[in-house]
C-alpha cells in the first residue's frame, strides 16, 4: 500500500491492500465459504500464503479458487508457496480466470550476505543489512538476531516470533516485489490506453464482436484499448464471458479436506450463491456492523485497519442465564487469546465466537439479519448448512467444549432446530469442527427450506454441560 498508493491516486483511484491474515487458520472451508463477509465484496486480487497449514491438501486450494470465481468481482489469485499452482491456476485460466504463483527464493539471492567478510554493511540500507546470511533469509548470525524489529514499533517483544514465521526484512521484500508487478501491469495498461485511438469506433464492430460472445468456443477478436466509454463496455462483455466460461467448466469432484468428494451433494458450497456469518477479525463484515444487524461501514485507516471498536461480550463479563427464556439470542463474545489491549501494529488476528452455553437452553439465531440479506442481495440459497467452531491451539481444545456431533439425534430439549426442522445427522468436512447439516435420507436431506422471508432461523441447546463455540455459520 505505501508503494503504490500514491502512484493510482494521481489518477484517482483508490489503492488500498488489507492485511486480514490469520494465524494456525487454514484456507478452506471456513476462510474460503466466508471470502465476501471476510475480506469485502470490492477486491481485485486476493492472495494465498496458507502454506505452513494447508500442507499438501490441494482439495482446500480448489475451495479456495471455487469461490474466487463465482465472487462478485471475481479477483485475480495471487499465490505465495502454493505446490500446485500450475494445475490450479491452469484450470483457473481455463476457465476464465488469472492466476500467478510469487515465489521469490531466487531474487533473493541478488542480495549481499551480511556474514561475508568483504560486504561493507555500513554501505547498506536498513531492509537489506542482516537480511541474507549465507545465501538464506534471515538466518544464522547476525540476521537472526535483526530478524524481529517489535520492540521499535510496539515497545516490546510480540508473541509468535518463531524461526518458522519470516520477519520483517522478508515481508517488506515480498511486499515490495509484489508491488513492483501491480505496477508493472499498471503501467503497461496505462500505456496501451494512452495509444489507442479513442473514439466510439476504435474497436470491433458490433456484430463481429457480439457473435464471440455468445460462442464459448470462439476466440475474441483482437481489440485496440482506447479511453472510451465503448471500450469500456466491451472489457465488461469480455467480463461476462469470463464469467459464464467458470461456470460452464467441470468444477474439481475432491472438495474440503483429505479428498472428500461432494457425490452431488455439496457442489452448493462450490459455486453456489451463498452467505457466510463469522465471527473471526479481522472480518471486513464485523468492520461494517453487518454481523450485529448495524450497518455502519467503520472508516479506512492503512493497510486494513479500520476505526472499527470491539462488539460484543468479554468472557469477564457475561450476561446470566436465562434457562427461562427458549429464544436467547446468540451471543458474540470476544476471545482472549493474546491481549486485546497488546500493539495494535502486531495484534490484528482474534478467533471471536459465538457462545452457545447449557445454562441458557435453548439459544437461537436468525440468518442473515436484515443488513446482511440486503447487503449480499441473499435470494434464492439453496439451503446447505455449514457450523464450524472454534481451531483447538496445536489439536487441544477448551474442557468445557462441545462438538457439533454431539447435537445430533437431540432429544426432545436438546439438538438444532432450523426453521423447524431438527437436525439428524451431519457430515464432518474439517477436523472435527465444521459439519454440513442433516435432517433426512438422500441429497435431499442436506437442503434446508427457508421460511416465507427467506432466512433460517437457528435454535439450539445443549445435551450436556459444557459449551459450544462457533466461529462461522455458512449458508449456501
Amino acid at each position: 500500500e505505501q508503494s503504490l498508493q500514491g502512484i493510482f491516486g494521481s489518477l484517482g483511484i483508490k489503492f488500498r491492500v488489507k492485511n486480514y491474515a490469520m494465524g494456525g487458520t487454514k484456507s478452506a472451508p471456513e476462510m474460503a465459504l466466508c471470502m465476501e463477509s471476510v475480506y469485502g465484496t470490492d477486491i481485485d486480487i486476493i492472495s494465498w500464503d496458507f502454506g505452513m497449514i494447508d500442507g499438501r491438501a490441494i482439495e482446500l486450494y480448489d475451495l479456495w479458487t471455487q469461490r474466487a470465481g463465482v465472487h462478485p468481482t471475481r479477483p485475480i489469485l495471487f499465490s505465495f508457496g502454493q505446490r500446485y499452482f500450475e494445475k490450479v491456476h491452469g484450470d483457473a485460466e481455463n476457465a476464465g480466470g488469472a492466476g500467478f504463483e510469487q515465489n521469490f527464493v531466487n531474487a533473493k539471492l541478488i542480495f549481499p550476505n551480511s556474514d561475508d567478510s568483504d560486504v561493507d554493511k555500513s554501505k547498506l540500507p536498513p531492509a537489506i543489512k542482516d537480511y541474507m546470511c549465507g545465501g538464506h533469509a534471515e538466518v544464522g548470525e547476525p540476521c537472526l538476531d535483526a530478524k524481529w524489529n517489535t520492540s521499535g514499533t510496539c515497545g516490546t517483544n510480540m508473541r509468535a516470533q518463531v524461526s518458522w514465521h519470516p520477519g520483517w526484512k522478508d515481508h517488506l521484500f515480498t511486499g515490495r516485489i509484489t508491488a513492483a508487478f501491480i505496477l508493472e501491469t499498471f503501467l503497461q495498461a496505462i500505456d496501451e490506453l494512452s495509444q489507442g485511438r479513442g473514439g466510439d469506433n476504435s474497436t470491433n464492430t458490433d456484430g463481429v464482436l457480439q457473435e464471440a460472445l455468445e460462442d464459448p468456443n470462439v476466440v475474441l477478436p483482437p481489440t485496440q484499448p482506447a479511453i472510451s466509454s465503448r471500450y469500456l463496455d466491451e472489457l465488461h462483455m469480455f467480463e461476462n464471458k469470463d464469467r459464464r466460461a467458470f461456470f460452464n467448466s467441470t468444477p474439481p469432484t475432491a472438495i474440503f479436506e483429505n479428498g472428500l468428494t461432494h457425490h452431488g451433494n455439496f457442489t452448493s458450497f462450490q459455486r453456489s450463491k451463498g452467505f457466510c456469518r463469522t465471527s473471526l477479525l479481522p472480518n471486513q463484515a464485523r468492520y461494517d456492523g453487518l454481523v450485529t444487524g448495524k450497518y455502519q461501514p467503520a472508516n479506512y485507516l492503512y493497510a486494513g485497519k479500520t476505526d472499527y471498536k470491539d462488539e460484543g461480550y468479554d468472557f469477564k463479563t457475561l450476561p446470566d442465564p436465562e434457562p427461562e427464556n427458549n429464544s436467547t439470542e446468540l451471543m458474540l463474545v470476544m476471545n482472549h487469546q493474546g491481549s486485546r489491549s497488546a500493539c495494535s501494529e502486531a495484534n490484528l488476528d482474534f478467533k471471536d465466537l459465538f457462545y452457545v452455553r447449557e445454562e441458557d437452553h435453548w439459544v437461537t439465531t436468525t440468518i442473515p439479519n436484515d443488513a446482511e440479506k440486503e447487503y449480499f442481495n441473499l435470494d434464492d440459497i439453496d439451503g446447505a448448512i455449514m457450523l464450524c467452531t472454534l481451531v483447538g491451539a496445536y489439536g487441544k481444545f477448551p474442557s468445557d467444549y462441545v462438538k457439533i456431533s454431539e447435537l445430533y439425534n437431540g432429544t426432545v430439549n436438546a439438538g438444532i432446530i432450523i426453521n423447524g426442522i431438527k437436525v439428524s445427522d451431519g457430515f464432518n468436512v474439517h477436523e472435527e469442527r465444521c459439519h454440513v447439516l442433516k435432517h433426512g435420507d438422500g441429497e435431499e436431506g442436506y437442503f434446508f427450506p427457508p421460511n416465507s422471508e427467506g432466512r433460517f432461523e437457528v435454535q439450539m441447546r445443549l445435551p450436556r454441560k459444557g459449551n459450544l463455540y462457533i466461529t462461522s455459520m455458512m449458508v449456501y
